[in-house]
């Protein structure tokens, strides 16, 4: 008996201790976390074994569907309007760095529920990484994507994810916000991507982000992989 009680408050402290070195690594609230794991129980759980396009599918839908599309500007002033919980050093370094372009983690655009379209790209590379797609399929791409405004034709930088095609590994299928409809590279005729950036590269060698992060404009892809680690670590 006593040696039952001892291994049940073994485990008690081990499951403190895990929550509590969570609690203190996120740069959320852990009330955040929590709601977080609310929102996507379903989506992980109904398709940990559908098929690869399946997954794709259902993640592109969820994010853009779930996820308000907006502007950096409107992140900031939502981030802002918020309890000082969402205010840490992290969050200043990032905006005081580059206030133009403010990129959330995945954690945090699921928390906020808004984002732009490098925030949502991001997101969606993180539940397709949480839903087993192999990561070496995985890349951001970043480009010029055509656009009618006042039926004016303009052409804006823009970031989707791309998703390697398993049975053809020379095909691209394209996850966006702005064309919902996943299509492959070749069939979106109103965007061409210049470059695309592989996190588990960056994240593995991280002397090889100097070269690359000089050919991104206004992108820094070392931030991307460090949002992405962070995401990885608080929400196992």
């Amino acid at each position: 008996m006593r040696y039952f009680i001892k291994n049940i408050l073994i485990f008690l402290l081990w499951v403190i201790a895990s929550f509590s070195t969570r609690a203190e690594s996120t740069y959320l609230p852990q009330g955040y976390i929590e709601s977080i794991y609310k929102k996507t129980e379903t989506l992980l759980r109904f398709h940990a074994d559908k098929s690869d396009i399946e997954k794709i599918n259902a993640v592109n839908m969820w994010v853009n569907n779930f996820i308000t599309y907006t502007d950096d500007t409107d992140v900031i002033k939502k981030i802002f309007s918020l309890s000082k919980d969402w205010l840490p050093p992290f969050y200043k370094e990032r905006y005081q760095r580059n206030p133009d372009n403010f990129i959330l983690s995945p954690l945090e655009t699921m928390a906020l529920g808004v984002g732009d379209c490098e925030d949502l790209a991001l997101l969606k590379y993180f539940l397709l990484y949480k839903l087993g797609i192999n990561e070496e399929r995985l890349r951001l791409g970043f480009g010029r994507i055509t656009r009618f405004q006042n039926g004016i034709q303009v052409k804006q930088s823009h970031m989707v994810l791309l998703v390697r095609d398993q049975e053809n590994h020379e095909n691209y299928f394209v996850l966006d916000n702005v064309d919902k409809a996943v299509k492959t590279v070749h069939e979106r005729n109103d965007m061409v991507i210049s470059h695309s950036i592989d996190l588990i590269l960056l994240l593995t060698y991280e002397s090889t982000t100097t070269s690359i992060s000089s050919n991104i404009q206004n992108n820094n892809p070392k931030l991307f992989a460090k949002l992405f680690e962070i995401s990885r670590r608080d929400f196992p």
